[in-house]
């Protein structure tokens, strides 16, 4: 685990009303750095009470227990007193580990804040692609176990630098070990070590007919969800972390960390010839379900620890959170905006 840095802390954070105080931020590195930075923020958070919901990057796992994010909790306490501090818990497995820590938490897999009005299938017509049996987004760093696509012929890849040092090293890894992929950074003109915007990954995602998420622990793996909300089928390993809450049958299948098992559940799959309007009502459902709970969970949240009987907005303020992680000061400067926006819309 990386030592916690203040000078390049990297998460998201919003402001989701500012009278009561009720926020959602993501913890990175074991830190709420939103709580470390609060003193900077007097004109938001210098107040009595405040309600913060927190969600992890990763999942729990062999770095991140729920003793250790108790222990998280619990320094964000003492930075904002009389605050209140509510965990994200991926799935009731983790919630019961949270709990059991004397963690409080709810329910909620982070994949229901994908926007899903930018993953949909179709997109815009993009030069220089062809069709492929699978696409893989993911990160180029040795969890995402691109070892594990080798079997399969016609694949496009979708990455972003790893992080910390050796980036390059990784890049030519990568593509050594995956010498017939294709890059989709590459023919849209991104460097590989840039991350493209969902905006063009999700154009991409049109020109493949299956998805592949091959790490065995992480966080969510909010991809699993897009490409499922863009029509694609899911070829996936075993893992943790909570992605596999929104796997549908039969337009998933979980195999064995096998280069063939996984090359040939892309076959199967695309032999099922899936109507992909069909995916995306499917897994459409299970996050509006999910949607629906935790609004209500927020609700009752807000009425124990504030008194309060403001009521959030529908699910709005909260799309797209977690979409990208912003730098500490950017990320700061954001949460002022809009909280001078929402002072302005409370003034006679």
């Amino acid at each position: 685990m990386p030592k916690p840095d203040p000078n390049n802390a990297w998460f998201d954070a919003r402001l989701i009303s500012l009278d009561p105080l009720v926020t959602v931020s993501s913890i990175e590195n074991g830190m709420v750095w939103m709580a470390e930075f609060a003193k900077e923020s007097p004109e938001i958070f210098d107040r009595r009470s405040g309600l913060h919901f927190l969600s992890t990057t990763w999942g729990i796992g062999s770095d991140i227990t729920a003793s250790s994010l108790a222990h998280t909790v619990e320094r964000a306490c003492r930075c904002l007193p009389g605050h209140h501090f509510i965990l994200f818990a991926s799935d009731e497995g983790e919630q019961f580990e949270l709990s059991n820590a004397g963690v409080d938490c709810i329910v909620c897999n982070s994949s229901i804040f994908v926007d899903e009005r930018i993953w949909r299938p179709g997109g815009s017509q993009l030069n220089g692609f062809q069709t492929f049996d699978a696409v893989y987004n993911a990160r180029l760093m040795a969890y995402k176990r691109h070892e594990l696509a080798a079997g399969i012929p016609s694949l496009l890849l979708v990455h972003a630098a790893p992080f910390g040092e050796g980036m390059e090293a990784e890049y030519l890894r990568v593509k050594n070990m995956l010498p017939n992929a294709v890059s989709a950074n590459e023919l849209l003109g991104v460097e590989w070590f840039d991350q493209m915007t969902p905006e063009n990954v999700s154009d991409t995602l049109a020109y493949a007919r299956c998805g592949l998420a091959l790490s065995r622990e992480e966080g969510v793996m909010k991809a699993s969800v897009e490409y499922m909300l863009c029509g694609l089928p899911v070829v996936s390993t075993r893992s943790m972390g909570g992605r596999d809450r929104y796997y549908v049958f039969p337009f998933t299948k979980v195999v064995d960390d096998d280069r063939d098992a996984v090359a040939a559940a892309v076959r199967e799959v695309l032999s099922m010839q899936f109507d992909r309007a069909a995916i995306r009502q499917a897994i459409a459902g299970l996050i509006a379900f999910d949607r629906h709970n935790f609004l209500l969970a927020v609700a009752r949240a807000i009425d124990k620890h504030l008194g309060s009987t403001a009521r959030i907005d529908g699910f709005g303020p909260f799309r797209g959170f977690k979409k990208r992680f912003h730098k500490s000061d950017t990320a700061m400067s954001a949460l002022s905006e809009r909280a001078a926006e929402l002072a302005g819309e409370t003034m006679p």
